[in-house]
């Protein structure tokens, strides 16, 4: 029964995209969330473990931003994240699979299904990033048009054993040499996890 509560500072002509996430982090709770003025009364509210919504705050100011478990349950297991961003252009990267498997001296294929959501039309580059020693990929670009704009594939070497997870994001291409912002992380498997489980074991004898 116990309520999770921050401020944001709200302006009437920047609307927001409000995402809730519990699932995706293994999480327990079943959070369900509203959005006050500061008068008290609710603007905006959202039931559910794991969705987003967009959100035109009616005024300038101040809002209550509360976020309970629709059991009343609490705990250690109960964690959630609440996200708030400018409702604009975004790109979503995701891949079926949790885990992938390859052999040393061979590579590893990770399919990657490109979301272009509201208006997002610019190119990306997908990679690896900090990717322990003995493995590598190179970067992979989905175009803003063309087949590659909604599917990639990342091919993964491996020179060394490894069992561990990986992180592959997307950011905009390099420009004058200089390597662009990153702009999203691919999410794996049905929880939607922010890393991929590789798998490399040695070559056969």
């Amino acid at each position: 029964g116990r309520e999770a509560v921050a401020r944001i500072s709200a302006r009437h002509d920047t609307p927001l995209r409000v995402a809730v996430e519990a699932r995706g982090l293994g999480s327990e709770d079943d959070p369900t969330l509203e959005i006050r003025d500061a008068a008290g009364a609710v603007v905006a509210a959202h039931t559910g473990r794991d969705g987003e919504f967009s959100w035109q705050p009616p005024a300038d100011g101040d809002c209550a931003v509360v976020v309970r478990d629709r059991r009343g349950a609490a705990g250690p297991g109960h964690a959630f994240l609440v996200s708030f961003l400018p409702d604009g252009p975004e790109l979503r990267a995701t891949t079926k699979a949790d885990a992938v498997a390859g052999r040393v001296g061979g590579t590893a294929d990770v399919p990657i299904a490109v979301e272009r959501l509201r208006g997002w039309d610019a190119a990306v580059e997908f990679e690896l990033v900090d990717p322990p020693a003995g493995i590598s990929a190179v970067p992979v670009v989905s175009a803003a048009e063309g087949d590659t704009a909604k599917k990639v594939t990342l091919t993964i070497a491996a020179t060394a054993a490894y069992a561990g997870p990986v992180t592959i994001r997307a950011r905009r291409p390099a420009a004058a040499g200089v390597a662009g912002p990153p702009v999203a992380s691919v999410l794996a498997g049905d929880e939607k996890l922010p890393v991929l489980w590789l798998t490399i074991t040695p070559a056969a004898s």
